[in-house]
């Protein structure tokens, strides 16, 4: 038996993908998926005595998470950086970590989109309000969007949501606490009451979602062959179904 970690958000294509391995291997794949308070929000436009009450109470981090227990032996990064982290950590075997694929930065917006956003520019009218997370997969991806657009700033003065997590982003979009907040495309399959909307493709950036062994893997063997089935073939088709973007050998 195998037990993975997985991001949530990154979670359908790998189930998907692991029960096809069961069923080929006669082997059984557990996936965990991130069950910290990562849906809580952290700030709102707060004093500065009201942020730091909560930040008491700020939900630990993805890694924070893997490194608490010895339970898992492959975990499913949302971003490089994370298990760049991971691997400075020692959580993470290097020389058994593979990239699956790309999830290209998008808007999401609740479903209908009462602000009529369709571009990045529309971001920084007046009146409109933003979210974005402080952490994981998505940590920073407001600023590298806006940045090759130069429009941090007008952006910025527009954010009023700072959340821990893409679950609770995507729940604050469903909701109508924001109007629009910076995603992937593949948030669609999070909430049937959010749009997704595509930014200009100058402006995208993308990031990878990867597989890696932990320290503390029991069946290496076994771990590369789930990691060679999720890397190739039929594995990646999951993900490409999924709305991830698989490049070929010379890339997209």
């Amino acid at each position: 038996m195998l037990k993975v970690f997985s991001a949530r958000a990154c979670a359908f294509p790998l189930i998907d993908a692991a029960k096809e391995f069961e069923r080929l291997n006669k082997v059984k794949i557990q996936i965990d998926v991130c069950n910290r308070g990562c849906v809580k929000q952290y700030s709102e436009v707060m004093s500065d005595q009201d942020k730091q009450a909560e930040k008491a109470g700020q939900p630990e981090t993805f890694l924070q998470e893997i490194s608490r227990g010895e339970n898992y032996d492959l975990v499913i990064g949302s971003a490089e950086y994370l298990l760049d982290d991971g691997e400075y950590m020692g959580l993470v075997l290097p020389e058994m970590r593979k990239t699956i694929g790309y999830r290209r930065s998008a808007l999401i917006v609740p479903k209908g989109n009462p602000k009529k956003i369709k571009t990045l520019e529309d971001c920084a009218n007046p009146g409109v309000s933003i979210g974005i997370s402080l952490i994981d997969c998505l940590k920073g991806l407001w600023e590298d969007i806006c940045g090759k657009a130069m429009l941090i700033e007008p952006i910025r003065k527009n954010i009023t949501l700072h959340v821990n997590g893409c679950i609770h982003l995507v729940d604050s979009v469903a909701a109508g606490k924001v109007d629009v907040a910076f995603g992937w495309n593949t948030f669609n399959e999070l909430s049937s009451d959010l749009e997704v909307v595509e930014i200009e493709e100058k402006y995208q950036v993308f990031r990878g979602t990867s597989i890696a062994a932990l320290k503390f893997i029991k069946d290496k063997k076994l771990g590369n062959e789930f990691i060679e089935y999720l890397t190739s073939g039929q594995g990646l088709e999951y993900y490409r179904k999924h709305g991830w973007v698989i490049p070929d050998k010379k890339g997209v």
